[in-house]
């Protein structure tokens, strides 16, 4: 008999814990917490040089027995890996509190392309009477601003030597500016050429896609010198992005030589000096 009462016994304590796992994951948690940051999306201005900061403000929200105390701690997390801080990073609450704020702050490196998108994920994990409660998560976008910066516009070649009949300069135009905008853009171009030339530049150029942070773009026209006497003559050219609020300039030197004289034969302005000289004489002749 006595055997038998104590193999029950053992029975029942097999059977106690064996059921004691399942009965402590059915058991309610000692707190709920939850996690929410505003607002959802912020746009960090940043440059070629200059990084930005984003701030998120937060709040945590938890679910408790007055009697219990509980601890908070917030991870932050930043998708590409940015750096992120978030303050406090950890929390207390006693008796009735339900409520604490926070600040998270995402660091967006300079030069970073303008079609990245950030996100920035804060886990809230809490413990309440030793034990740990279900995490809770807020998310929200960070979002890169465009930058455009420093266009210049360049003419290769400083001074080009005219050339043919009638005279013409051929001149190569570098356009260049920084950007994080990975598209391309199109740029004005206006050309100043002296009275009586003529230039076939184009209006607007395309810059390339921004490679290292610097879209380009590159032109040729020719300007022709007409009747133009000999001499230097300044060739300007303006670039503007006036959406961008870009502008640029950028100039250049035309020579044009005078023409050759074969031997035996006199310039023009000579041939004209030459012919009012003798006109001249014929009127001085006397009279018979």
């Amino acid at each position: 008999m006595r055997a038998t009462t104590c193999a029950l016994v053992f029975t029942l304590l097999a059977a106690a814990a064996a059921l004691a796992p399942e009965a402590a994951a059915l058991a309610p948690t000692p707190c709920a917490v939850s996690v929410e940051m505003h607002p959802s999306q912020r746009t960090a201005e940043i440059t070629a040089t200059q990084p930005a900061a984003v701030t998120f403000e937060g709040t945590v929200t938890i679910d408790k027995p007055s009697t219990v105390r509980a601890s908070v701690t917030l991870v932050p997390q930043t998708s590409p890996e940015w750096a992120d801080t978030v303050s406090p990073a950890s929390m207390t609450f006693a008796g009735g509190a339900t409520q604490q704020n926070f600040v998270a702050t995402v660091i967006v490196p300079a030069g970073t392309p303008a079609s990245v998108v950030g996100q920035l994920t804060v886990q809230a994990n809490a413990v309440a009477a030793g034990l740990s409660c279900v995490p809770a998560l807020a998310q929200v976008v960070v979002d890169v601003g465009a930058y455009h910066s420093d266009l210049r516009a360049r003419l290769d070649a400083g001074e080009v030597q005219a050339v043919g009949a009638p005279p013409s300069a051929t001149f190569h135009l570098s356009l260049t500016m920084v950007t994080n905008v990975e598209g391309p853009l199109s740029v004005s171009v206006m050309v100043d050429v002296p009275q009586g030339m003529t230039h076939d530049a184009p209006s607007l150029v395309q810059l390339s896609a921004a490679v290292n942070g610097t879209a380009s773009g590159s032109a040729t026209f020719r300007v022709n010198a007409g009747v133009s006497a000999p001499g230097n003559y300044k060739i300007i050219v303006h670039a503007s992005a006036p959406a961008l609020n870009q502008s640029a300039s950028g100039n250049g030197t035309m020579t044009v030589s005078p023409l050759p004289t074969a031997p035996g034969l006199y310039p023009l302005a000579v041939l004209g000096a030459l012919a009012s000289a003798a006109a001249a004489a014929r009127g001085r002749r006397p009279r018979e």
